[in-house]
């Protein structure tokens, strides 16, 4: 990577409905999934409660794969995935060599199918509540 590259990467556990039971062992997705997303949209439709949210446009019918080959299909719903924390990966190049960070960006907390817009609550409402807590 010559240029810096940011990112952020929601994992978890999709199409789970938030639930992990072992019984629904041939209907349940158990893969623990990485998605990035890449399109921060400052100029978001969707409606959402969330305070100061961190919005990306995400289609899930166009979505590449590890080799950025075309996945062929939706990825994953993102049912269950609510909850899960969002990092921001930063990738740059210092002295000819690559180097890559990364640091909590807040949780995913809803998508929006109509406007196609995944929603992060920002982590500073996380330290926040911490602070209030402790």
């Amino acid at each position: 990577y010559s240029d810096n590259w940011i990112a952020s990467q929601i994992v978890g556990f999709p199409a789970s409905k938030n639930k992990f039971d072992t019984r629904f062992k041939n209907t349940l997705d158990k893969h623990c999934v990485a998605i990035t997303l890449t399109d921060r949209n400052e100029q978001y439709k969707c409606n959402t409660t969330i305070t100061d949210p961190l919005v990306f446009n995400f289609d899930r019918e166009d979505v590449l794969k590890e080799d950025f080959t075309q996945h062929g299909g939706p990825v994953h719903k993102l049912n269950g995935m609510s909850g899960c924390p969002a990092v921001r990966v930063h990738v740059f190049n210092k002295d000819g060599k690559n180097y890559a960070a990364t640091c909590l960006e807040g949780i995913f907390v809803e998508y929006h199918k109509d406007s196609k817009e995944a929603v992060v609550s920002d982590c500073k409402h996380i330290k926040i509540l911490c602070e209030e807590l402790i």
